[in-house]
């Protein structure tokens, strides 16, 4: 089975459901269930999250380039600075 490894929170963010959108600089050509592996890099302000483990199964459906309004659902900011 193939796998997502990411640092923590947002591997705990997926596993929950509050994040359903995952960005990455790469579109895979796979689709179907993924393994979501917390990584084993542990940040100290999330050091109660799992770290080096499986946490969950999901189903990638499908790869697009992200626009401003996926920003809650990926739990990150895409909106264009105003600078």
């Amino acid at each position: 089975m193939k796998c997502l490894s990411m640092k923590q929170p947002y591997a705990s963010q997926i596993a929950s459901g509050v994040k359903s959108i995952e960005l990455r600089t790469w579109a895979p050509r796979y689709r179907g269930p993924v393994v979501i592996c917390s990584s084993v890099v542990r940040d100290r302000r999330f050091r109660d999250l799992p770290s080096g483990v499986a946490l969950c199964v999901v189903e990638l459906l499908s790869c697009r380039d992200a626009v401003p309004s996926d920003s809650t659902a990926a739990c990150f900011d895409l909106e264009p600075d105003d600078d």
